[in-house]
């Protein structure tokens, strides 16, 4: 859903101007939307049965970058945020967008892509049954998502806040690594907070992902020493190119 690939004539996506650039993502849900709402007046499921980041089979430096995994987070949060009931991710065993590649092939080896983590990152964040999410933020290249939940008999509690940093930043870049502060929701003060990033050292890499200090082996099982951070004085940055989750410790 961040774009067609470059057809003679048409500019050429980026990883900055396409995949990262949350104005261009949403003015393509915009239809989706629309239809979802049509669907779900009459009860009718609305699924985007085949959907990735750039046609063609995803673009190189783009499509296999750490800054799908960003985008793949991003977008399924936004979508889970309408009326849209389902996403079927598109793969292929070489293709660009996949989120994993089941097996060896030429020079490359068997291995969690970086669309990966921002699947594992989204279906983290959305754990569960009854959940709702509720977008509290949303910028060109950022956003931040409130995930709802309860058992029907009262109001719905603030379980989980997520923040996307689509902010562009190199692994080749000198300069110190740009952040955000955020402040946590009035709903989580006074309650033990801990942060789980989605980390790489660049938005243009594909190696060197984590997701809560973990990596995901061969065999597709998360291995490493797991990172969760308390939140402390109510307040925590979030880096440039990088997302995470705020839940509870207790």
């Amino acid at each position: 859903m961040g774009a067609i690939c470059g057809l003679p004539g048409q500019e050429t996506p980026t990883l900055e101007g396409t995949i990262l650039n949350r104005t261009n993502m949403l003015e393509r849900m915009k239809t989706h939307e629309e239809q979802a709402d049509y669907c779900a007046a009459y009860g009718v499921p609305y699924v985007i049965g085949e959907t990735n980041s750039i046609a063609c089979q995803g673009l190189a430096g783009a499509s296999d970058v750490f800054g799908a995994a960003l985008w793949a987070a991003d977008y399924t949060l936004h979508a889970a945020s309408t009326n849209i009931s389902r996403l079927h991710f598109h793969m292929g065993t070489p293709y660009r967008y996949s989120a994993w590649q089941p097996v060896d092939l030429n020079d490359t080896v068997a291995r969690a892509k970086p669309v990966y983590y921002g699947n594992l990152f989204a279906a983290t964040a959305l754990a569960g049954s009854g959940k709702s999410v509720v977008g509290l933020v949303s910028q060109e290249f950022f956003s931040a998502y409130g995930i709802f939940g309860g058992d029907g008999g009262g109001e719905a509690e603030l379980e989980n806040v997520v923040v996307v940093n689509l902010r562009m930043y190199n692994a080749t870049e000198m300069t110190p690594r740009g952040s955000v502060e955020v402040v946590l929701p009035s709903q989580m003060v006074g309650r033990r907070m801990g942060v789980r990033r989605l980390k790489g050292r660049g938005a243009d890499v594909a190696d060197g992902i984590t997701w809560a200090g973990k990596t995901v082996d061969a065999q597709g099982k998360l291995v490493g020493d797991g990172v969760v951070e308390e939140v402390i004085g109510g307040r925590f940055p979030v880096e440039d190119s990088e997302a995470v989750i705020i839940a509870g410790l207790d």
